[in-house]
């Protein structure tokens, strides 16, 4: 995407094959074996997911990261 990934990321991670932010969130969690990733840390967890998933654009690994760590303040 020459321009960056500008699709609304809740369609984007149904069209990754998640339910829902929930299970994308679940998933990220599990990957990273925690939701609470410090500022300096959120590039390696990027790379962590992007890892296990290289489907994943940056901006929808992005949004799932933030939804982990929303879910796991709660």
């Amino acid at each position: 995407m020459l321009f960056g990934d500008r699709r609304d990321q809740r369609i984007a991670i149904r069209e990754a094959g998640f339910t829902d932010d929930a299970e994308a969130a679940t998933w990220a969690g599990g990957v990273l074996h925690q939701a609470q990733i410090s500022p300096s840390e959120k590039l390696h967890a990027m790379a962590a997911l992007r890892r296990r998933r290289p489907d994943l654009t940056l901006a929808t690994t992005k949004y799932i990261l933030h939804q982990a760590q929303l879910r796991s303040i709660d």
